[in-house]
Formats: structure tokens, sequence, C-alpha cells
């Protein structure tokens, strides 16, 4: 068989498609787009209109864009923000690598409790 060419052999019952995960992941991909997709496009959709619970009606206006990005407080958002962003990543990565020193440093003197975390960490990962 040449690579890439998918063939349909024909069986006594039914058919076999050969090497085509395709057909078995369509349905992953449908409900994927029904709960996933779909949910973003409507508040894209939403995101161009004033709606509000208090009025049954709504129109269509870019006037919520405009009111984000003339905001006056819109640069004090931003640096808060990255500060904040940035010193979780920053804070984590720094814990993480705490950890894993210590985690190296203990396998190396072949204590016991290295072992308890990270079977502890494993089993967390797979749960």
């Amino acid at each position: 068989m040449v690579a890439g060419v998918h063939q349909i052999v024909p069986r006594r019952r039914g058919w076999v498609f050969d090497e085509t995960p395709a057909i078995w992941f369509a349905p992953l991909g449908l409900l994927l787009a029904v709960f996933y997709l779909w949910p973003v496009l409507q508040v894209v959709r939403m995101s161009f209109t004033d709606a509000n619970l208090m009025e049954p009606t709504a129109r269509t206006t870019l006037d919520s864009y405009r009111d984000v990005l003339f905001y006056s407080g819109l640069n004090e958002i931003g640096k808060a923000t990255l500060v904040f962003v940035g010193g979780s990543v920053v804070g984590q990565l720094s814990l993480g690598l705490l950890i894993a020193l210590a985690l190296d440093a203990g396998a190396k003197r072949k204590l016991l409790g290295v072992t308890f975390v990270r079977v502890g960490a494993a089993a967390s990962v797979a749960a």
C-alpha cells in the first residue's frame, strides 16, 4: 500500500477502514465544536452588541470596543496585569526549580522521602 493512501477493504460484515483514525475522531470533533467552538462564536457575536439583562432589545455596534480601547485606566490595568502574570510565572518557575533541586539533592543522598514525593507527584498527575 502506498504511504498516505487509505484503502477501504470489503469484508463479510460491513467495511473496515484501514489506517483511518479520522473516522473514529469525527464524533469527538463534533462534540468539541458543539461544546467549545459554538459558545466562543456566540461570545464574539454578542461582543458586538449592546445587550444587557435589563433591556430586551439589542443593537449591533462597536461602542463596547471603542469604550475599552479609549478607557483612561487601560494603561494601569495593562501594567497591573503584566506585573501579576510576570510575578506568577517567575514565582512558579522559581518554586518548581527549587523543588526539583531539593529532590535531586535528596536522590543523591538516597533519602527515602524523595520516593514518596515522586510517587505522590506522579499520582496527582495521573489523577
